[in-house]
């Protein structure tokens, strides 16, 4: 049998148990035991492998941590799942300390900034603490703040360097900050001139929410055997995060956090007898001890974001690849964010970028190969395809081909084929197996190109317009800046 390794079980079974744990992880349900008893050594290390090439290693690990007994992968690998984890949470826990931070600093600067993809998508995932982080993402929307900021940074001995024409980068508490000018940008001109007077009515306007940074990271509540757990309204609504302008009561009450408790009556009391007399205070606002003021960062409206989230990660997939960390963000935004979405306009709008189609076709691939609801999704779904009809009623008849148009046929192979290339070459595409980009600047710029190129025509028919062209645009990019 093709693609087996000396476990005996081939890839496309790995594939299968790798991509049901990530279902459970993002949906917040248990995996299925059963599918992972007495699996060999090898195969949970290729899962593992896996999981890392997607760099969701952490929210896989802690799924196969919580499978019963006889499920669980070798004590070794148990022990290294669990450091993955532990360092996971670390890295985060210090990122939102920097970006607190950052936040501060810039503000007395008189930069203020939107924080982009990153912190603010893992803000959507049951355990925050759990997503792979990267860099810190802000966009500097008012006129001239980006090259400030950027004198700013040196000044404080920074040292910023260019990372693409609408974004630099510099390292800072050792963290990496990417200030950008532009939220993205088109190749063609047509969609380039729509989405920056989208960004520029955004900017003018300044409508952003304000969410509390230690709200990005909020750790699920332990539960007491004792304790019914507590209904989770406005994730069930699709509102997990509330602006402060959303909100009429402290962060802490709303997070699962200790509340300060009522004073409560003594005995005396109780029983009508005299006592001494009590400074008043109004009986709906319990004593608090005074609090600092809570850092919060802006973000994104909801609508744009769902489309930023999208586009950004079609632009790494259409260049060199994209892993499911960048698929999940976007899944799970659209969950929680998709009640505020108005669902003909974003549809519309979606259509006048050329987007739809290969929108549609992640979707696709998001609910049948990692269960997602379609409902979450704020634009017409395509058909369901041959896998998910033999997935969702478990058999295996075979779909008479007979009478099939290429209307039906092109989204099933776009389905399976956006599927494969995100499972084997990963997180940006670094994982592709064969041959790697060599270390010259000249050997790697061309071998780059000739890779967008074969890319581009393997997958021209997903998007003519936004595929075809990246060849070129790659090309009269390096003879602007390559040679130099």
């Amino acid at each position: 049998m093709k693609n087996r390794n000396n476990t005996g079980v081939n890839n496309a079974e790995v594939n299968g148990l790798f991509l049901h744990l990530l279902s459970a992880a993002l949906w917040d349900r248990p995996a299925d035991g059963l599918r992972f008893k007495g699996l060999d050594g090898g195969v949970w290390k290729k899962i593992a492998v896996l999981a890392h090439k997607q760099s969701v290693s952490a929210l896989v690990a802690d799924k196969v941590l919580s499978l019963p007994e006889e499920s669980l992968p070798p004590r070794e690998l148990r022990m290294q799942l669990l450091l993955q984890i532990e360092q996971t949470k670390t890295l985060n826990r210090n990122m939102v300390r920097v970006l607190g931070a950052l936040q501060q600093e810039y503000e007395q600067a008189g930069f203020p900034f939107v924080l982009m993809k990153g912190l603010a998508s893992g803000a959507q995932y049951p355990n925050p603490l759990l997503r792979n982080p990267g860099d810190i993402d802000v966009w500097l929307y008012r006129p001239g703040d980006y090259e400030k900021a950027r004198v700013w940074a040196a000044g404080q001995g920074y040292q910023a360097d260019d990372a693409g024409h609408i974004h630099y980068n510099y390292a800072w508490r050792g963290i990496v900050i990417e200030p950008h000018c532009r939220i993205s940008y088109f190749d063609r001109k047509k969609y380039e001139k729509q989405f920056v007077a989208w960004e520029k009515e955004v900017a003018e306007q300044a409508r952003f929410s304000r969410v509390p940074v230690a709200q990005l990271l909020r750790e699920p509540p332990l539960q007491s055997p004792q304790q019914e757990p507590q209904p989770q309204q406005s994730q069930e609504q699709g509102q997990p995060l509330q602006s402060q302008s959303q909100q009429g009561q402290p962060q802490s009450q709303q997070q699962g956090q200790p509340q300060p408790q009522q004073p409560q009556q003594s005995q005396s009391q109780q029983q009508g007898q005299p006592q001494q007399e009590q400074p008043q205070q109004s009986q709906s606002q319990p004593l608090q001890q005074p609090q600092q003021p809570e850092i919060a960062v802006q973000v994104l409206p909801a609508t744009l974001n769902a489309f930023f989230l999208f586009h950004h990660m079609f632009r790494h997939f259409v260049s060199l690849g994209v892993g499911f960390r960048q698929f999940c963000d976007w899944i799970l935004f659209l969950q929680h964010y998709h009640g505020e979405i108005d669902r003909q306009e974003f549809t519309e709008r979606v259509r006048s970028y050329g987007l739809l189609y290969p929108m549609q076709v992640f979707a696709r691939v998001a609910v049948e190969y990692l269960d997602a609801p379609e409902e979450i999704f704020p634009f017409p779904l395509l058909p369901a395809g041959r896998h998910e009809r033999r997935g969702r009623t478990g058999r295996h008849e075979r779909t008479e081909r007979r009478g099939r148009t290429e209307r039906t046929e092109r989204p099933e192979r776009h389905t399976r084929r956006v599927a494969a290339d995100i499972l084997k070459n990963g997180n940006f595409g670094f994982h592709r197996p064969g041959k790697k980009r060599p270390p010259g600047k000249y050997s790697g710029m061309w071998f780059s190109f000739v890779l967008s190129v074969k890319r581009s025509l393997k997958f021209a028919t997903l998007s003519v317009s936004h595929i075809l062209i990246v060849p070129y645009k790659k090309l009269i990019h390096r003879f602007k800046i390559g040679f130099r």
